[in-house]
């Protein structure tokens, strides 16, 4: 059976005849947990397969991505309808679809805990001190976390509030690549270091002749010796005064330095 080109061929009456509808354009978001397209305002529908002079064109209720994780993603077309005077004469099959992008979402470290040690001479912070990574705009339900591989002192001084700096942060967790940091450290002002306790000794021997009195005379050769001074810090003490215990003769009496400084 051969036809003309000019033949023309009638549907049986009642058979409708079948669109094919592509998805055209493309969309993208930052990642939110979900599969919607959150802005369609580049995607269209395109219909083939309209006979000449029809009136008939399609809309969706909705896009949405084929997953809801960060990457590339296809987009498919949801609740499609067609519409236009001939629309009744048509029904639609969705064959093509979009590609679209879920971007990560961007996430910000801080430090959360506080940090005290005695000071060392280091600008390190203890084992044990209780920091961790806390992390800001996290999708509700997300299941992301963070740690640093190394926390530091901005200086190794004495004092109160002073900078900790947290480097090398990671994320972890099931949820994690659909993530970044905006940075991989972060700073905050919760640590603590206190003044190292050292103990003052008397160096030296000192003797006199008896005189009624506890005093111990002048060019005594007396000095004060601290113990647990950091090794190759510079750091000395000196007494007020010294005296002997009573004022009675004997050997291996008891002097007192007071006024140490």
């Amino acid at each position: 059976m051969t036809f003309s080109s000019n033949a023309v061929i009638l549907l049986p009456q009642g058979m409708k005849q079948v669109l094919t509808v592509t998805v055209k354009g493309t969309a993208s978001k930052v990642y939110d947990g979900s599969n919607a397209v959150t802005d369609a305002s580049d995607l269209s529908l395109e219909l083939s397969g309209i006979m000449i002079g029809d009136d008939v064109s399609a809309t969706a209720e909705s896009y949405i991505f084929d997953d809801e994780n960060a990457g590339s993603r296809t987009i498919t077309a949801q609740d499609i309808s067609l519409i236009g005077s001939d629309a009744e004469n048509y029904v639609v099959h969705q064959e093509t679809e979009a590609t679209g992008v879920i971007e990560r979402k961007t996430v910000t470290a801080s430090i959360t805990g506080t940090a005290a040690k005695e000071y060392d001479g280091t600008t390190n912070v203890p084992a044990g001190h209780g920091l961790s990574i806390d992390l800001e705009d996290v999708v509700d339900g997300g299941k992301v976390s963070a740690t640093a591989a190394s926390y530091a002192y901005g200086d190794a001084n004495v004092g109160q509030n002073k900078t900790i700096t947290a480097t090398g942060i990671t994320l972890g967790g099931t949820d994690a690549d659909n993530y970044v940091l905006s940075a991989t450290t972060a700073s905050g002002s919760v640590g603590t270091i206190t003044k190292k306790t050292l103990i003052p000794s008397i160096s030296g021997t000192v003797s006199k002749v008896y005189d009624g009195t506890t005093g111990v005379p002048a060019g005594h050769g007396l000095s004060i010796a601290l113990k647990d001074v950091i090794d190759g810090e510079s750091v000395s003490a000196t007494a007020v005064s010294y005296v002997y215990g009573d004022a009675n003769v004997g050997q291996n009496k008891t002097i007192t330095a007071t006024g140490i400084t």
